[in-house]
């Protein structure tokens, strides 16, 4: 994608996200979601830090544990980590969703190489996802990408294709193929196969990028 067409693209998320807002100002989603786009994309395209500083108390009257996130997102945007990991925490205690919570404080540990404190992070809010849901896929990333725990990162994939609960946000065939590389990657080659011809037939409609599956064909 060109320079220009990334610009015009931005733009584009940009007007998306705020109309969603004007639409409706009690949308914690809407809020969300723009508040996240302000601290990840610059003031050129309709972003900003600042923009997301005048929007975090109005999501923080919606929903207070989405209004703690955003502040700490903005936190950690400016490099005041303390910070960011308090609100973090004060988004635990609000949020109606805990598991996901902590999932939030984990990536934030990893990012900040508290690796070990990641780790218990994780399995705080893992002990708390009674229905196995997509919070489960997001935690064994968390371990993938710190290269730690593969078995525990495995059987948490496991355990979230078991249950009844699938997202949309994490396709089944997608999470196979995670799976796959990482029994591959323990030794487990024929579960993974069996994982990787699953993900396989379950994405026939999808366009799917054939290194997504090389490393576990080739071993």
């Amino acid at each position: 994608m060109s320079l220009i067409s990334a610009y015009k693209l931005a733009k584009k998320v940009a007007a998306e996200f705020q109309q969603a807002v004007q639409l409706d100002p009690q949308n914690t989603q809407a809020l969300a979601d723009l508040g996240e786009f302000d601290v990840s994309a610059p003031s050129i395209v309709g972003g900003g830090v600042s923009r997301a500083q005048v929007l975090a108390p109005k999501l923080q009257a919606v929903d207070a544990a989405a209004g703690f996130n955003l502040q700490a997102k903005i936190a950690e945007a400016t490099k005041d980590y303390g910070t960011a990991e308090s609100n973090l925490k004060f988004a635990i205690a609000h949020s109606s969703t805990p598991a996901s919570a902590w999932v939030d404080l984990a990536g934030f540990y990893r990012r900040r190489g508290r690796m070990s404190e990641m780790v218990s992070a994780l399995h705080n809010g893992m002990s708390l996802d009674h229905q196995h849901s997509a919070v489960l896929v997001d935690a064994a990333d968390n371990l993938t990408a710190a290269h730690l725990e593969p078995q525990t990162a495995i059987h948490w994939l496991q355990q979230y294709l078991a249950a009844e609960s699938l997202s949309e946000d994490a396709p089944a065939f997608a999470v196979r193929a995670k799976l796959a590389r990482l029994l591959a990657d323990e030794g487990d080659t024929s579960e993974a196969q069996r994982q990787l011809a699953a993900a396989r037939s379950m994405a026939s409609g999808y366009r799917i990028p054939a290194r997504a599956f090389s490393s576990v064909a080739a071993r």
